[in-house]
């Protein structure tokens, strides 16, 4: 009888046989990306199939970050990994440590860096575009030499455009020496003083086309001096020169017609302007007519010589202005004269009169300072009389005055025993109370 195990026990089981088999380890797997997720966390979640089958993969943060493809589902890649079981769902699932495309998954990734690149130098910038000739009447035809495309080509521009002249520079448009080929054939072009050049070539595969992605032949034609258009391919196909041209269109026959004006309308055109030229020419006639009219009507031309009177009448008038300017002329200068006289004559009585002031300044000054002495010797003689009668001279000399309720005590009358008295000397006052008193005989 068979033993009994649990789910658990079982799936670790399978997962230590998996864990252990050397197969299963370290093995690159190739299938197509389905149900993508990039989680919050950080992990990549996602199924790879083929036609027959498909399994569960997880690449963990610290491998996602360092990813260099951005994952997208329905992507062909190969991945590296190895298999083991996730227990608690027991689903087996390839834990992954690497991405990388697959086939023609690594050419797209390759052409998206070089892309980049030459889109950070600015090789697809606008500003860089030159503008397309109106007119071009020498179109350089760069393309396979026999192919549809470029029988399109000159089949559009011989409709549209029967004047201009096709210069034709056959060259290889696929396989390894194309970019290089097509490069010499754009310098040809570009010093033939052409007015603008056409980089044609009919659809195909990505491998077909792999030539229109090369570095040097996207660099050339960012250096040419002529315009250029390309039409590479079908609509849906967008190759990197697409990206450096002046302008691109989507397919051979389209670029044809976008550097060619349709004759028919420039002749419908011309005929346009030419009917305006003729209407502008006779509306201008009218008004020149009209005006003519209006001339010949004028009394100059109806009779000559009245012009000739006008101008010796004007010439009389002129004449009187100047003899009237010369008469002011000889009067301003007379005036001019008599004040010029008289500065010259009043420029001398300026130099006595200040010579005059500058006297009267120094006796002024002697005057002042005379004054200025006396006042000075009689301030100081009255000071010293003032000195000499001063009470405080006598209280220098030990005397003393007296005051009592604020009044001179001239007499011994004026106080009496027990009054109060205020004594002033030269350097202070004192009170003192009289005790008794006798009066002199």
């Amino acid at each position: 009888m068979s033993s009994i195990v649990t789910v658990a026990s079982l799936v670790r089981y399978l997962k230590s046989k998996v864990d252990i088999d050397p197969k299963l380890q370290d093995l690159i797997v190739k299938g197509e990306i389905s149900n993508f997720v990039a989680h919050r966390s950080g992990h990549f979640y996602f199924t790879l199939k083929d036609e027959n089958a498909r399994i569960s993969c997880v690449m963990f943060a610290n491998k996602a970050y360092r990813c260099p493809l951005k994952i997208e589902n329905g992507m062909n890649v190969l991945v590296r990994g190895t298999i083991s079981i996730y227990e608690s769902s027991g689903q087996c699932q390839i834990y992954v440590d690497s991405i990388e495309l697959d086939g023609l998954g690594q050419i797209y990734q390759r052409i998206e860096e070089l892309k980049r690149k030459l889109s950070l130098e600015g090789l697809f910038d606008s500003e860089h575009k030159k503008t397309l000739p109106k007119y071009p009447m020498n179109i350089a035809v760069i393309s396979a030499l026999e192919g549809a495309a470029t029988q399109d080509v000159f089949t559009t521009i011989k409709r549209r455009w029967p004047i201009g002249k096709i210069n034709f520079y056959p060259s290889l448009v696929q396989g390894e020496n194309a970019a290089k080929n097509i490069i010499k054939r754009l310098a040809e072009a570009d010093n033939d003083n052409n007015d603008v050049i056409l980089l044609v070539r009919g659809g195909g595969s990505i491998e077909d086309l792999f030539c229109f992605y090369d570095e040097e032949l996207i660099r050339t034609i960012y250096k040419l001096h002529t315009p250029i258009v390309t039409g590479v391919g079908h609509e849906t196909d967008t190759t990197l020169v697409d990206y450096v041209s002046d302008m691109r269109a989507p397919t051979p026959t389209a670029a044809a017609e976008l550097i060619t004006p349709d004759y028919r309308e420039v002749l419908f055109q011309i005929s346009s302007y030419k009917n305006r030229l003729i209407n502008n020419i006779k509306a201008i006639k009218q008004v020149n007519n009209a005006r003519l009219q209006l001339i010949k009507k004028h009394p100059y031309i109806q009779n000559p010589k009245l012009k000739v009177i006008d101008k010796q009448h004007d010439l009389i008038i002129y004449k009187q202005k100047i003899d009237h300017f010369s008469d002011i002329y000889n009067t301003r200068k007379k005036e001019y004269l008599y004040l010029r006289e008289r500065f010259l004559r009043n420029t001398k009585f300026i130099d006595d009169e200040k010579r005059m002031v500058e006297s009267l300044k120094l006796e002024l000054l002697r005057n002042i300072q005379m004054i200025s002495k006396n006042n000075h010797d009689k301030l100081q003689m009255n000071i010293s009389l003032l000195d000499a009668y001063s009470p405080l001279k006598i209280l220098a000399k030990g005397y003393t005055i007296t005051y009592a309720n604020d009044e001179l005590i001239k007499s011994i009358d004026d106080i009496e025993v027990n009054n109060t008295i205020d004594i002033t000397y030269i350097d202070g006052k004192v009170s003192a109370t009289v005790t008794s008193k006798e009066k002199t005989k």
